[in-house]
């Protein structure tokens, strides 16, 4: 059983590092490949749509519209299904898992079938819901998709670490640059890939998601 305190900070640092460098392999894919579109950098598609309205390619700021919607509605779907499942965090993150890894399969193996604006709308639900339930499970101020606040707690914290040598503020100056530095390693890692064969980030992202699923059931983990 998943019970000593070490085991369950280990799986909330996992999750979290984990959750980040998903999120940064998906959004340089969606962002190379469906005309300048995030998954779920939010804050990016609200300035894409802007400038895109404002320069006339309307087909264009629709698809940025359309992954904004999807994000808010897969993260209303999270907190509505996290308040309705009866069970403890690592069980409920299982549940979760199955789901991602279910959608991402059916993504990889119908991409070439499915159009651009489904495919960036079911990234969206699941970057929203996704986003929720790890915030939830992994009870970290870190937020895995946002990467602009995790840079204002990397300045807040490196404050208090120099000038009022605040221990726990280098513990979370620590932990925020750990997500940050998996995020671009997502990021670039994703390029990398796109460049070799852009099919291949859908199947490497489910195989991502059910390799972390299996590691939930080790016997330790309850």
């Amino acid at each position: 059983m998943l019970q000593q305190p070490l085991q369950i900070d280990r799986l909330r640092n996992a999750v979290t590092i984990g959750a980040a460098f998903l999120m940064g392999f998906i959004d340089t894919y969606t962002l190379t490949q469906f005309s300048n579109v995030f998954a779920s950098a939010q804050i990016g598609n609200m300035v894409t749509f802007g400038i895109m309205l404002a320069s006339g390619q309307a087909a264009n700021a629709f698809l940025n519209a359309l992954s904004l919607s999807g994000y808010f509605l897969g993260t209303l779907y999270g907190d509505r299904l996290l308040s309705r499942l009866k069970l403890t965090g690592h069980h409920r993150l299982r549940v979760f898992l199955a789901i991602q890894a279910f959608i991402l399969l059916y993504l990889a193996c119908f991409q070439h079938i499915l159009r651009i604006p489904v495919k960036i709308f079911i990234l969206a639900v699941l970057s929203g819901h996704a986003l929720t339930t790890y915030q939830s499970f992994a009870a970290t101020p870190v937020n895995v998709g946002l990467m602009t606040g995790n840079l204002q707690k990397v300045m807040n914290n490196l404050y208090r670490v120099l000038f009022r040598r605040d221990t726990d503020a280098r513990d979370d100056l620590l932990h925020v640059l750990g997500v940050l530095v998996f995020f671009m390693m997502g990021a670039g890692i994703s390029m990398l890939v796109i460049q070799w064969n852009p099919s291949a980030i859908l199947w490497i992202s489910f195989s991502l998601a059910a390799v972390f699923l299996l590691r939930l059931y080790r016997p330790d983990y309850g």
